[in-house]
């Protein structure tokens, strides 16, 4: 998973945009407090230090009129100039405590308040002080005010402190407020979502985010890193898993020797031994594999009569369908899928369904897998659409994030 120092680099450039650009600000209210007329002048010279682009020149004197301001309306005037010389020499530290200046003044309005608020509850995050963070964040948010670098750091610091809840529903805001924004959300806030809900042992965070990604950034890499990161927070069943492969194969996603042995030992494990014979296969056709390879070709020589054994019990298999119960139509329809005869097994796994008796879930993930890949995509769509409860809910979730991304391709 991706460190968070990418982030938070992004967060601390949108952090220092928004200080940078926060001006001398005129008081949110009429004020009946004077101004020191050295002090105005002494204010005026650090004015022209920000103008001539002598930030750290400013900052110092900005730090010194701090010391000396006596009248709010001093303390406010400062602080802003504080603010705008260590925002433009990246000292986060030093932007932090000009808006306790700014705000201890009591001269900002109640708008600019939530802002200036969130902004330092940013600015808390970057520095490590999450609980300070979380409190000012969620007062600005309370007033009204949020953003999108405030609801990134406030995602960051409730994950850190246990509260994937909330830090869910911040990332959820954020994504809302970027897309209200009208800006295309970055493959890299994706890969932070998805390492938080990483580090809080939430897969279903993992897939969720890890699933957006795809929707959006579809490529062979990530279908890859998505789906094995996926299963390592995950603990799946081997009929999922073995699907989740099956999605890797059909993105062209599957990369190295490990992969295609874990998608042929899968495969045999659940008894399909001619679609573990095909990984390996492809394996070798690929180049991850090799045929010399002594392992790789003990196993081909294992699975080969057993694909052509079970190549010729389907035809059985499908007529005991038939007229067995719900079981022997589902064994039938797994058999069909795993020889890649999707249509066949589409039929079976509905008529598995109508006979009841088994795990609807599974039956209904891989009939929508199974139109999918005979190209009904609608039928596919509908019937991972209607998986909602239960991991299978996130395989079939992985696999409409596919299907939607062949309907864009060619619509019916």
């Amino acid at each position: 998973m991706r460190r968070n120092s990418q982030m938070r680099l992004r967060m601390t450039g949108c952090a220092m945009a928004i200080t940078a650009m926060a001006g001398l600000a005129t008081p949110g209210h009429a004020a009946p407090y004077t101004m020191d007329e050295a002090f105005r002048a002494s204010l005026e010279g650090v004015q022209a230090s920000l103008a001539q682009g002598d930030t750290t020149g400013a900052q110092q004197r900005a730090q010194t009129l701090i010391g000396s301001a006596n009248q709010p309306l001093e303390k406010y005037a400062a602080g802003e100039l504080m603010l705008q010389a260590a925002a433009g020499n990246g000292d986060l530290r030093a932007q932090r405590s000009a808006l306790n200046t700014i705000l201890e003044s009591g001269q900002a309005s109640a708008s600019e308040t939530a802002r200036l608020r969130a902004i330092a509850g940013t600015l808390s995050a970057m520095l490590g002080d999450r609980k300070d963070a979380i409190a000012q964040i969620d007062y600005a948010n309370g007033q009204g005010y949020s953003s999108v670098a405030s609801q990134l750091a406030l995602a960051d610091a409730k994950f850190t402190r246990n509260d994937p809840v909330g830090g869910e529903k911040a990332l959820d805001e954020a994504f809302a407020l970027r897309a209200k924004e009208q800006k295309p959300i970055e493959a890299s806030w994706y890969d932070r979502a998805i390492a938080l809900g990483y580090k809080a042992k939430r897969p279903d965070l993992v897939a969720r985010w890890t699933q957006a990604k795809l929707a959006t950034y579809p490529s062979a890499p990530n279908w890859r890193s998505g789906i094995v990161n996926y299963l390592n927070s995950a603990n799946t069943e081997p009929d999922q898993s073995l699907d989740l492969y099956r999605l890797m194969a059909a993105t062209d996603s599957i990369a190295s020797e490990r992969d295609w042995l874990a998608y042929s030992a899968l495969a045999a494990q659940k008894g399909t031994a001619a679609e573990a014979k095909a990984a390996l296969d492809t394996g070798v056709s690929s180049g991850n594999l090799s045929a010399s390879d002594p392992a790789t070709a003990k196993e081909l020589a294992t699975l080969k009569p057993k694909a052509a054994k079970a190549l010729a019990e389907l035809p059985g298999l499908t007529a005991k369908a038939k007229s067995g119960n719900g079981a022997a139509a589902l064994t039938a329809a797994d058999a069909q899928f795993a020889a890649a005869a999707y249509p066949a097994a589409a039929e079976l796994y509905r008529a598995a369904l109508s006979k009841g008796g088994i795990d609807a879930n599974r039956a209904t993930t891989r009939l929508g897998i199974a139109l999918t890949r005979s190209g009904d995509l609608a039928g596919g769509k509908t019937a991972l659409a209607s998986v909602t409860q239960g991991p299978w809910a996130t395989v079939a979730g992985f696999w409409s994030v596919w299907n939607d991304r062949k309907a864009i391709r060619n619509p019916q």
